[in-house]
C-alpha cells in the first residue's frame, strides 16, 4: 500500500482528492501528509511502520533496501463515538502499486472494532472491503462512500485500521 491520503469518516466523497470537502457532521480527517494526526500505528512483524509521506499520505511498505521483508503494520484511529449514529460510512483515497496484483485485497485490509484493546493482535476486527485492487502504477483511486458494518451504529467506541501486509516473496 502506498498511499492512505485522504481519510473521511462520515464525510462526503471528495470530488476532487486533493480538495475533499468536510461536512460539519466529519468524525475524522486525515490527509497524512505532515503526519498521523490523531492516528497510532502499530507493527505486529517486522519494523516496516507506516510513515507519512508529502506527496503520498500514509504509507506502508516491505520492500526494504531492495529486498521483500515479511511485514504486518497498522495505522490505527482514534475511538469513534457513533453512539448516536445509524448509518456512516468511511471513504479515503488509496494508491496500490508494485507486488502480486492477485493479492492486493489481501494485502491490504480495512478493518473496524468496537472493543478495541489497545493491542492490534489481541482485538477482535470486522473486515470491510474495499475492492482494493493494484492497478500498477501510482495513480489514486477514491473508494465513494462505504457503509460501516450496522453493528457499529450506536456503538461509543468505533476504531477503524489499515492493515498492511507483505511476504519475503511479495510487497
Amino acid at each position: 500500500l502506498k498511499s492512505v491520503s485522504k481519510y473521511v469518516i462520515d464525510g462526503v466523497t471528495p470530488e476532487e482528492p486533493e480538495t475533499p470537502e468536510t461536512p460539519a457532521n466529519t468524525y475524522v480527517n486525515e490527509a497524512f501528509t505532515n503526519g498521523f494526526g490523531s492516528f497510532t500505528t502499530q507493527e505486529t512483524v517486522g519494523d516496516y511502520a507506516w510513515v507519512s509521506d508529502a506527496q503520498y499520505g500514509a504509507k506502508a511498505s516491505g520492500y526494504v533496501n531492495g529486498v521483500s521483508q515479511d511485514a504486518e503494520s497498522w495505522l490505527i484511529s482514534p475511538a469513534i463515538d457513533l453512539s448516536n449514529e445509524t448509518a456512516a460510512y468511511i471513504s479515503f483515497d488509496y494508491v496500490i502499486n508494485k507486488g502480486d496484483v492477485s493479492l492486493a485485497a489481501a494485502n491490504h485490509k480495512l478493518v473496524i472494532t468496537s472493543n478495541y484493546t489497545g493491542d492490534v493482535a489481541s482485538t477482535e476486527w470486522v473486515e470491510v472491503n474495499y475492492g482494493a485492487a493494484n492497478n500498477n502504477n501510482w495513480d489514486f483511486h477514491n473508494t465513494g462512500k462505504i457503509a460501516l458494518p450496522e453493528s457499529m451504529m450506536g456503538q461509543a467506541a468505533v476504531v477503524i485500521a489499515f492493515k498492511y501486509m507483505s511476504t519475503k516473496a511479495n510487497s
